[in-house]
């Protein structure tokens, strides 16, 4: 699984620079080929994180941020004001990225490496890409759709939809406690495991 590269601790807003060294005082646009650490602001921010290992805090607003090359940690923030669906969209690109989703109705986007995505309250919906992907429902009825790779899925607790493909490759597919629903379009992939699942259908 990704490993949570820790934030500094005990920074303010005033302390936290651009790769440029210019200080963050509002919704940053878009990041440098550095590392940096990027933080949103309370309205709809567009984020680029751009190349090198980023760290974006997108905050409060419904938001879009998009990781670049390299292995990037994406949080998108709260939305506790949001009751539908424009909550935040975040997209790791390429790299083996973490994306953890907040309170709202999220997007949560891998790429081509290695991704960990992370949901929180709401009901989300998550699409894990190319790669080794680890997905982690939240606990309210999520949509999953699980790319290409030998991905591992584990669901909430509330009633969630996954749809899985033929690739070849084995998915690990836990479900919840609720009446999960697995749509496998014309057959199911024989490599694939699931445990716990109640229902399956094809299409659509």
């Amino acid at each position: 699984m990704h490993a949570i590269r820790p934030l500094l601790a005990g920074l303010s807003l005033a302390g936290l620079l651009l790769g440029t060294g210019v200080p963050v005082s509002a919704a940053p646009v878009g990041g440098t080929p550095g590392n940096d650490v990027l933080l949103g602001t309370g309205a709809r921010d567009r984020i680029r994180a751009g190349a090198g290992d980023d760290v974006v805090d997108s905050g409060r607003g419904a938001d879009r941020v998009r990781g670049g090359p390299g292995d990037d940690d994406l949080f998108l923030g709260a939305n506790p004001l949001l009751l539908g669906p424009s909550g935040d969209i975040g997209f790791g690109g390429a790299g083996d990225d973490l994306v953890l989703g907040g309170p709202g109705f999220d997007v949560l986007a891998g790429g081509s490496g290695d991704d960990t995505l992370v949901g929180g309250p709401g009901a989300n919906t998550y699409e894990d890409g190319v790669g080794r992907d680890v997905v982690l429902g939240g606990p309210d009825g999520d949509v999953v759709y699980l790319g290409r790779g030998p991905d591992r899925l584990r669901l909430g607790g509330h009633s969630d939809a996954v749809f899985v493909g033929v690739d070849h490759r084995r998915d690990v597919i836990w479900c919840g406690t609720g009446r999960d629903r697995v749509y496998y379009g014309d057959a199911l992939d024989p490599q694939d495991l699931f445990f716990g699942c109640e229902q399956f259908a094809a299409g659509p």
